[in-house]
């Protein structure tokens, strides 16, 4: 059976772009949490950190003052830091299922990623949402922080469609029943 396409290729090209991209998007987040991290731990007085910390276009003092305390909160704040690494973590190894899922054809696998990409959706909208209650926040970073999550979400729906046309695909193609067979001993 030939693989049915969506958009200009196949849905395993698509599949696997999605999971390699998933892989270096992961990969690269948490490099930068631990960066930011480290040069949060060295204090102001590293270069990586100064850098951060001092806008010289800003010359009001209470702004830099403002923007440097701001940088301190999020610094200090490390259960927002290990949720972030963590969940960061849990999408580097999805998107090694996912890759796998893929090229050897495990419908399982895949579905496992579509699962946790649907469950990701709903803790990232839970996190980005949550600290509007705790710090307020202007109207248009509100609107920003929205228009970003639908971009988001709009791709990750994408993503879940090529994931499931890509599943439909491998079973088709590998006689798997996607429905599981109890066996009783009668």
């Amino acid at each position: 059976m030939e693989e049915k396409p969506v958009c200009c290729c196949g849905a395993s090209v698509w599949t696997r772009a999605i999971g390699w991209i998933q892989l270096i998007l992961s990969i690269t987040s948490i490099a930068a949490i631990v960066t930011f991290l480290t040069a949060a731990r060295e204090g102001s007085n590293s270069s990586f950190w100064h850098c951060l910390r001092v806008y010289p276009e800003t010359t009001d003092e209470a702004a830099r003052a403002d923007l440097s305390y701001g940088f301190e909160i999020v610094s200090r704040n490390a259960a927002v830091w290990f949720v972030w690494v963590f969940f960061n973590v849990l999408q580097l190894a999805m998107a090694i299922v996912l890759l796998i899922g893929s090229y050897k054809k495990k419908s399982r696998f895949l579905m496992t990623w579509i699962i946790w990409t649907i469950v990701w959706l709903v803790v990232l909208a839970v996190l980005l949402t949550l600290p509007w209650f705790f710090y307020p926040l202007p109207s248009h970073m509100i609107a920003i922080e929205f228009v970003g999550f639908f971009v988001y979400v709009a791709l990750k729906l994408f993503c879940i469609l090529v994931v499931v046309t890509h599943k439909e695909d491998c079973e088709s193609t590998s006689g798997n029943d996607p429905q599981v067979v109890i066996y009783s001993k009668f």
